[in-house]
């Protein structure tokens, strides 16, 4: 990509993904970590290892299974 100025009072913006979060992720609400689950953002076992948060095969969350909120 060739580097090129932009005029004054240009907005540029970007996106970037695979950020590191914010705060500890076994905090985070069991229906968030579902949310990314089913959008395809997170597999079954990655809603587990990193979150702590048991996904069944048919999408819902175990809460009895998974770890508890802190």
């Amino acid at each position: 990509m060739r580097a090129r100025g932009f005029e004054a009072g240009t907005v540029v913006e970007t996106m970037t993904g695979g950020g590191g979060g914010n705060g500890n992720p076994k905090s985070r609400p069991f229906a968030e970590v579902l949310t990314d689950v089913r959008q395809g953002y997170l597999t079954r076992d990655a809603g587990w290892s990193q979150y702590g948060v048991r996904i069944t095969e048919a999408l819902a969350v175990d809460e009895a299974a998974s770890e508890p909120r802190v």
